[in-house]
């Protein structure tokens, strides 16, 4: 497997190799130790997932209302 192609499968089914599909897992594998390249492609799809997968922060009971409000002014305006 190439770098590129390993770049393809992490675009393709992000960064957790488990969820690949299992013809190419072990070729995979053997890249990653083997080449610095697919270990930073890697580390980076890890990073983007971790973001995409963090929770929300709540909000507070201020923005909420401020959010409340925006909305029904939007669907008043909207009607009128």
């Amino acid at each position: 497997m190439s770098p590129k192609q390993f770049r393809v499968l992490i675009e393709t089914f992000g960064a957790d190799i488990a969820k690949w599909p299992p013809d190419q897992r072990a070729s995979a594998m053997e890249l990653l130790a083997s080449s610095t390249e697919a270990q930073d492609l890697l580390a980076k799809a890890l990073d983007l997932d971790r973001v995409l997968n963090a929770p929300e922060p709540p909000l507070s009971a201020d923005q909420r209302d401020a959010l409340v409000d925006k909305i029904m002014n939007d669907l008043d305006e909207s009607e009128g």
